[in-house]
């Protein structure tokens, strides 16, 4: 990709140290005006934190999006994904190319590989290994090249990522996945720890609203109550304090407005915590009987 004129210059490597922004915009299933209206809605409130994918099919939107709200690009941290159809090393050099394209950029702060396996691979194939390996040294080359700040991974079990440890120095500084009081991966969230890798939520409101929904669980009101604070507050800071950083959508500037708030309030007290962590169970040896209502990676091979 050769930068226009005038274009954006991608950052020296050494800044790209540091944990992420508390607090992202997110755009799945946004598209279209909707999306770039969110997206300029979200920067004028003050949102610097952005999350796409190229499966979303909306990050020309967004690029239209922050060009309207006139935040300077190297105020925003963009992050976008590479989708399962795009696995192995040349298609995701090719993709990577076509994303930062779209988002009318010359680098991105974080690029993620979306997902273990590979579009039209059977779960169980060893294929799936292979081209996400292939793909994870297309990032590593990406981040020599000065494309991308960051490389991470999304959807990753312990699993795939000890075998991605095993076949690269570079360790994935994020792993985003599902994570919610009724998803808490505890196991996922150790592994993750001592291995220096950083876990992204997203989806921390849990299902859509009707759908055993967390915002009208029981244990999620108590603390709103005694923290004085909305259910979908609750959920977001629990899960910036249980990780560091959330992924939340919404084409509402209320909404998206009060999401932001969320950043600004003080920590859930302890027993708050305590009460949103024990919304998912455990088995007679202690292991978490999550609840996922997005998408389960663990039959990938």
């Amino acid at each position: 990709l050769v930068p226009k004129e005038g274009a954006d210059a991608s950052p020296p490597m050494e800044e790209a140290a540091g944990s992420l922004p508390p607090l992202f915009f997110g755009t799945f299933q946004l598209r279209g005006e909707e999306a770039s209206r969110a997206t300029q809605q979200a920067m004028e409130l003050g949102y610097r934190a952005i999350d796409t994918a190229s499966i979303y099919r909306n990050e020309e939107d967004i690029a239209m999006g922050l060009a309207a709200s006139g935040v300077r690009r190297e105020d925003v941290f963009i992050t976008s994904k590479l989708a399962p159809n795009e696995q192995g090393y040349s298609k995701a050099m090719s993709a990577l190319t076509s994303s930062l394209q779209r988002l009318n950029t010359s680098y991105l702060d974080l690029y993620l590989i979306h997902w273990p396996g590979a579009a039209k691979t059977p779960l169980e194939s060893p294929a799936n290994k292979r081209l996400r390996l292939e793909s994870w040294q297309a990032l590593e080359d990406a981040l020599k090249l000065g494309m991308i700040r960051r490389a991470g991974v999304s959807n990753f079990c312990v699993r795939h990522l000890q075998e991605l440890l095993a076949c690269s120095e570079l360790v994935p500084c994020v792993n985003q996945v599902e994570l919610h009081p009724a998803c808490f991966q505890e196991e996922l969230l150790r592994f993750c720890e001592a291995h220096k890798v950083q876990v992204q939520a997203y989806s921390p409101l849990g299902s859509p609203a009707g759908v055993q929904s967390l915002l009208s669980n029981a244990d999620v009101l108590r603390a709103s109550k005694e923290e004085g604070v909305s259910a979908a507050q609750v959920l977001i800071r629990w899960a910036m304090q249980t990780c560091g950083s959330a992924v939340a959508r919404s084409s509402n500037e209320q909404r998206l407005a009060e999401n932001l708030e969320t950043t600004q309030l003080p920590e859930l007290s302890e027993s708050s915590m305590n009460l949103l962590n024990a919304i998912t169970k455990t088995d007679t040896q202690g292991n978490r009987l999550v609840t996922k209502y997005c998408w389960d990676p663990s039959g990938v091979a």
